[in-house]
C-alpha cells in the first residue's frame, strides 16, 4: 500500500520570495528579431509572510546591475527571515474549540497514528501569529510535535518568479 510519509510538506510556507525581471532587447551584430541580447534592466521583489506585519512592499532595483542589487536583497532578505523564525515566538493561544477539538481528536492531525490510551496530545501553534484568539494549527503525537512543532531553525525560503524557468532565473544564474 502506498502511503504518504513526507509529512514535512503539509505545513503552509511561512515566507515567499517573489520576483520579476525586465529586460532591453539589443541589438547585436547579425541580428535579427529572434536573437537578440536580453539585457536585464529591472527587477521587482516583495516577500510574503504568513504573517502580514513581516510582509514587505515591493523593493524594485534598477539599472545594468539590478541582478547583482536583487542577489543582495535575497541575501538581506534571508537574514531578516531567519532572524524573525528564531527570535519571534508568538505563546499558545488557544479557545474553548481548541479545547474540543483536543479531546475529541482520535489521531495525530500530521501522521494519522491513532492515539492510544495513555498517549499525550500536543498542540501545535503557528509562532508567527499574533492577531488572532487561537493559532493551533494541528493536534499531535509526541513524535510529530517534536519533528514537525519546530521547523523554525531550517527552513527553505522559496522563491518564486513568474517564468523562472524559461526565462528570470536565466538572469539569476549569470549574475552569480
Amino acid at each position: 500500500m502506498i502511503k504518504f510519509k513526507n509529512y514535512a510538506h503539509i505545513f503552509r510556507l511561512q515566507f515567499v520570495v517573489f520576483y520579476d525581471c525586465e529586460s532591453l532587447l539589443i541589438n547585436c551584430e547579425n541580428s535579427t528579431p529572434m536573437n537578440k541580447k536580453h539585457v536585464p534592466i529591472s527587477v521587482c521583489s516583495f516577500t510574503k509572510c504568513i504573517n502580514d506585519s513581516f510582509t514587505t512592499h515591493p523593493k524594485v532595483f534598477t539599472g545594468l546591475d539590478c541582478m547583482d542589487k536583487f542577489l543582495i536583497h535575497l541575501q538581506n532578505e534571508e537574514e531578516r527571515i531567519v532572524d524573525i523564525l528564531q527570535n519571534v515566538h508568538s505563546p499558545l493561544k488557544h479557545n474553548a474549540d481548541d479545547e474540543l477539538r483536543l479531546e475529541n481528536t482520535t489521531s495525530c492531525d500530521i501522521c494519522e497514528r491513532p492515539f492510544e490510551e495513555f498517549d499525550l496530545k500536543y498542540r501545535d501553534h503557528d509562532h508567527l501569529s499574533f492577531d488572532t484568539d487561537s493559532n493551533v494549527r494541528y493536534i499531535t503525537c509526541n513524535r510529530c510535535n517534536l519533528t514537525y512543532g519546530r521547523q523554525r531553525t531550517n527552513t527553505i525560503i522559496p522563491v518564486v518568479a513568474h517564468n523562472a524557468s524559461k526565462y528570470d532565473l536565466n538572469f539569476v544564474l549569470l549574475a552569480l
